[in-house]
C-alpha cells in the first residue's frame, strides 16, 4: 500500500510541474494574441510593421487564421492557469495523506 501511495505521490508532483510548465510555455504567444486582439498593455509582443505589411496578422481580418491560432492559443492558456491551483490542491492532499499515514 505504501509502494502504491509513493507512485501516486510521483505521479501527482508530475502532474503540479506540468501544470506550472503549461502557463510558462504558453505566455508569449498569448501576449501577442492580446496585442494583436488590441486589449492594450502589450504593445510589442506583435511587430506592428509586420501586421501592416502582411494583412493575415491583423485582428480587423475577421478570417485571419493566424489571429484564430493565436486566439486558441490564449484559451489553452488561461485555462491553464486554473489548473495550477487544482494541481497544488491535489498535491497538497497527498501530502497530508502520507503524513497521517
Amino acid at each position: 500500500m505504501r509502494l502504491l501511495v509513493h507512485a501516486y505521490l510521483k505521479k501527482t508532483t508530475a502532474y503540479f510541474i506540468c501544470s506550472g510548465l503549461f502557463p510558462l510555455l504558453l505566455w508569449y504567444p498569448s501576449m501577442i494574441f492580446m496585442d494583436l486582439a488590441g486589449m492594450g498593455g502589450y504593445d510589442g509582443f506583435a511587430s506592428v510593421s509586420f501586421m501592416e505589411k502582411y494583412g493575415v496578422w491583423s485582428s480587423q481580418d475577421s478570417h485571419a487564421v493566424v489571429y484564430y491560432f493565436f486566439n486558441a492559443i490564449f484559451i489553452f492558456w488561461a485555462a491553464s492557469l486554473i489548473n495550477i491551483p487544482v494541481a497544488l490542491i491535489l498535491l497538497l492532499k497527498e501530502f497530508w495523506v502520507k503524513l497521517h499515514h
